[in-house]
């Protein structure tokens, strides 16, 4: 937990790669106030914009849109990329809750990523704004 940022991590320890902390993790973050002014699809269109700026290696878009997740609307972003020397996937799922803005990231390398998703597919649909 990364409670100054309003961030936690989780990722399963079977899973873990040594010395690369960012493949096979889970990141749930609040960002309050950053939805100002946004509806769920302006967000969306932003952060696809503010990833696609990052300059990933071999980045692809895989899907984006929104859809309904046990009654939240979510936003979805899923891309492929290289870092490290891993092929990666990640799939962003974006909500908003007034001025809110709260993301659930999964990154996960292409041999664990169909494995670890149903775990964070759960995530995403039992995931409340308090």
């Amino acid at each position: 937990e990364m409670k100054d940022s309003k961030a936690a991590s989780f990722y399963p320890t079977d899973y873990m790669i040594d010395g690369y902390s960012d493949a096979n993790t889970v990141v749930v973050v609040a960002l309050p106030g950053t939805a100002k002014g946004y509806t769920l699809e302006s967000a969306l269109e932003s952060w696809i914009s503010s990833t696609e700026d990052d300059g990933l290696k071999n980045y692809k878009l895989v899907q984006s849109g929104v859809d309904n997740a046990n009654g939240n609307d979510v936003a979805i972003y899923a891309y492929s990329w290289q870092d490290a020397g891993y092929d990666l996937n990640t799939i962003d799922f974006l909500m908003i809750n007034g001025d809110d803005l709260y993301l659930i990231t999964f990154t996960g390398t292409n041999a664990d990523f169909n494995t670890l998703y149903p775990y964070v597919e759960q995530m995403v649909l039992s995931f409340q704004i308090l």
